[in-house]
């Protein structure tokens, strides 16, 4: 902790002012109520699942930690959460609410094939510098077996207080990792999900051998293509992920992908919530954490009928 700590107060040196630099990444999930004199039969059961997805700043430093929780979910009942959908549109979000608009954007993330290193990942960030986005954009993987990187410092002071703290509802929960650390921002969900994969996947095609290398770079000098490096097996390339017959005037960046609704709680998800752990939360939150199921609230009184 003393480390992260260390870390995260120093500004990476020699960052042009045109060069913005984030790292991704998704958090352990929390789950609420969570006391930290836990009760021993929470330990047994399945408490409200709750996802922190963070963004890392490292010009300033800043940690911008998004919060959703299972009923807000692409899927149901919290199914769905790390998808290439969730991480796309988070990111978008982020990069245009709190980016400063510099062209030349760094941006470094875990191996995960599912979550990151994908098709969709690639196209999006070829699709920011043909929009005119970004003019550059550095993406680069940590190789297998590095797990921790920058935003996981931000996480780890959060988990610390956290553990020591009685959260009942995601509004706790924000109020814990803001508390964490300076640098810590917590954003509960108010972004819209969209459907990235399928909007991209008309366009471009994905990085054959994808999983082969660490370095992906994307520029408007380049438009549609992607220059790849750091393999330990295969040359450096430069590759087409634009579709044949795709003219970069066909996109714009004002045309996005449609909207996904949150999935909500399955009626037995939320019948579980309401008579398996509602008794865990203090009084007052209970109805905000573990309402009744609708299925289950009385019928409305008709006047006429009385």
């Amino acid at each position: 902790i003393a480390r992260a700590k260390e870390a995260c107060s120093q500004q990476l040196p020699g960052l042009p002012p045109d060069y913005e630099h984030y790292t991704f990444d998704f958090a352990k999930q929390a789950t609420i109520p969570h006391h930290a004199r836990e009760v021993g039969a929470l330990y047994f059961k399945v408490p409200r699942r709750i996802q922190l997805f963070g963004v890392a700043a490292e010009n300033v430093p800043s940690q911008t930690n998004y919060l959703f929780d299972e009923n807000q979910s692409i899927g149901p009942d919290g199914s769905k959460a790390h998808g290439p959908n969730n991480v796309l549109s988070m990111l978008h979000y982020h990069l245009d609410r709190f980016s400063k608009g510099a062209p030349n954007l760094g941006l470094h993330a875990d191996n995960c094939c599912g979550q990151n290193k994908n098709r969709s990942v690639t196209a999006y960030l070829s699709w920011r510098t043909i929009v005119g986005l970004n003019s550059t954009i550095d993406l680069k993987f940590m190789r297998v077996g590095h797990t921790r990187c920058f935003v996981d410092g931000g996480f780890g002071l959060v988990k610390q207080l956290y553990r020591k703290s009685d959260v009942d509802t995601v509004d706790q929960l924000a109020t814990v990792v803001e508390k964490s650390a300076g640098f810590n921002r917590a954003v509960v969900f108010e972004w819209e999900w969209r459907e990235w994969d399928t909007f991209l996947a008309e366009y471009f095609n994905p990085v054959r051998n994808i999983t082969q290398y660490q370095n992906f770079r994307f520029s408007s000098a380049l438009p549609g293509k992607v220059e790849l490096s750091g393999s330990s097996s295969l040359p450096d390339a430069t590759v087409t992920v634009l579709k044949p017959g795709i003219d970069c005037a066909d996109l714009a960046v004002d045309s996005l992908p449609p909207v996904l609704a949150p999935a909500g709680l399955s009626p037995a998800r939320a019948d579980y919530l309401y008579k398996k752990i509602r008794e865990h939360c203090y009084e007052e939150n209970r109805d905000v954490t573990c309402p009744v199921p609708q299925h289950l609230q009385p019928l409305p009184v008709d006047p006429a009928a009385e």
